[in-house]
């Protein structure tokens, strides 16, 4: 699927959530695609931006893992969508995740942390 069809998709998804209950909606983004060139970088910009927006119409939060080979420009451009970003290191598997999370209140972290 195009993101446009997952967009529209999630969209709904969400819609259908019902905020009355005591649940707060939990949205984890994973397997984004790798992206390096500049029109697919502002395609998932522009993707997370109104999934997040989404999201927090219902106040939920939402959080998304970019695939450790992401470029840093790719990590730059998504990382002021979210209230924190983090970088995570797996010793064990010799991997790094990169996740940004989005809440329903502002946190602002100056710089990332790293796990």
């Amino acid at each position: 699927m195009e993101l446009t069809e997952v967009g529209v998709a999630f969209s709904e998804a969400v819609g259908n959530y019902d905020s009355a209950g005591e649940e707060t909606l939990q949205v984890c983004l994973d397997g984004l695609p790798h992206v390096e060139e500049d029109p697919a970088r502002e395609a998932l910009f522009r993707f997370l931006h109104a999934a997040i927006a989404r999201v927090r119409t219902v106040g939920g939060e939402c959080h998304a893992h970019l695939d450790a080979s992401a470029s840093t420009e790719l990590v730059h451009v998504v990382e002021p969508l979210f209230d924190t970003v983090l970088e995570v290191e797996n010793e064990a598997e010799g991997s790094e995740d990169v996740v940004g999370a989005a809440r329903a209140w502002s946190e602002l972290d100056a710089e990332p942390t790293r796990i």
